[in-house]
């Protein structure tokens, strides 16, 4: 699989990032934050995808979750680029079905 990638803008650079995924690793990176974040596929239940929110969780149904939110302020075009990445990592998990 190739990488699905998308690069957020923002009026202030510090707050830009992107977010990644190459078939194994969801990835973010900027946005602000001194840390990058990585989950691997194997770890991703459920992903949402608003223009407020970029989230990636593990076991959310059971209480115990670990997982990415990501805050964002996304155009329509980032929010749709964003839902097409997010759709990658469910078909992905599923194992390409």
């Amino acid at each position: 699989m190739s990488t699905a990638r998308v690069s957020l803008v923002h009026e202030n650079v510090a707050y830009a990032g992107v977010v990644a995924f190459d078939g194994e690793v969801l990835e973010i990176l900027g946005f602000a934050d001194t840390a990058s974040h990585r989950m691997p596929l194997e770890l991703i239940d459920e992903v949402e995808v608003s223009d407020r929110e970029f989230n990636a969780f593990s076991n959310p149904a059971k209480g115990d979750s670990y997982g990415i939110q990501l805050a964002i302020n996304a155009s329509e075009d980032e929010v749709s680029a964003l839902q097409e990445l997010a759709d990658a990592v469910r078909t992905a998990s599923r194992g390409g079905a």
